[in-house]
């Protein structure tokens, strides 16, 4: 139901915007694969960020762990 709410939404916009200026709806019609392109540009750039964060955090978690480790081993001795 949602996918076929959407498809009626886009259809509105597009026939709203053709009725009022339809030079208009070509240029954002042709603009369309510009802005998919930046979009995906730059969320390949946050996940990989994010990847790297992520990576990073585990090493000073692993640290973390094994620096807990060691003080319990010398406490119990």
């Amino acid at each position: 139901m949602n996918n076929k709410n959407t498809r009626n939404k886009i259809f509105g916009s597009y026939s709203y915007a053709t009725f009022f200026s339809w030079q208009f709806t070509l240029l954002v019609i042709a603009m369309i694969p510009l802005y998919y392109w930046v979009l995906n540009h730059f969320n390949k750039r946050v996940l990989d960020a994010s990847k790297k964060e992520r990576k990073e955090y585990s090493k000073v978690m692993e640290s973390l762990r094994e620096k807990i480790e060691g003080i319990n081993i010398i406490e119990t001795r």
